[in-house]
């Protein structure tokens, strides 16, 4: 064979390649959206009797709530009970009257440093490391009730690891 016999015989064979669709890809054909329409034309008159429209539809609106707004009656707000939170300031201002009493005592009561490995005993005083100085309300079961200038806190006593 030739060179010009293998070039007829190529291009016989490309040809029919080509037009056989290949089995690993499948083209698939997309349509292109349909265009949207163009809204209709108006005339300029038709779109200024529209704005028109609407502003004194909007002048309508903002005349009725201003008037509404003049005209409405002051609304009550209802008083909250404050005698919660008043009882509650007055047992902290109790708390803290006892407090300073007892601090001006303490030169006559005798303080111990507080530790949670101690035993302490109810009415004595104590001081804390952070605290400060503190009166014990009550013990029970070595759990204290301390008073502090800060309000009461519980602490531990005679813990045994």
């Amino acid at each position: 064979m030739t060179i010009s016999q293998k070039a007829k015989a190529s291009a016989k064979t490309l040809p029919a390649q080509a037009a056989k669709p290949s089995r690993k890809s499948k083209a698939v054909a997309l349509k292109a959206p349909p265009a949207p329409k163009a809204p209709p034309v108006k005339s300029a008159n038709n779109a200024t009797d529209q704005v028109a429209k609407a502003k004194a539809a909007l002048n309508k609106i903002h005349k009725s709530t201003t008037a509404e707004v003049k005209t409405a009656a002051p609304v009550k707000t209802k008083s909250r009970k404050i005698s919660v939170s008043a009882a509650a300031n007055e047992a902290v201002t109790a708390l803290a009257a006892k407090w300073l009493s007892l601090f001006k005592k303490a030169d006559q009561i005798e303080t111990k440093p507080y530790n949670m490995k101690s035993v302490f005993a109810e009415k004595t005083a104590v001081q804390h490391k952070i605290l400060g100085w503190g009166y014990i309300l009550t013990n029970r079961n070595d759990r204290l009730e301390v008073l502090f200038k800060d309000g009461i806190k519980h602490l531990i006593s005679n813990y045994k690891p």
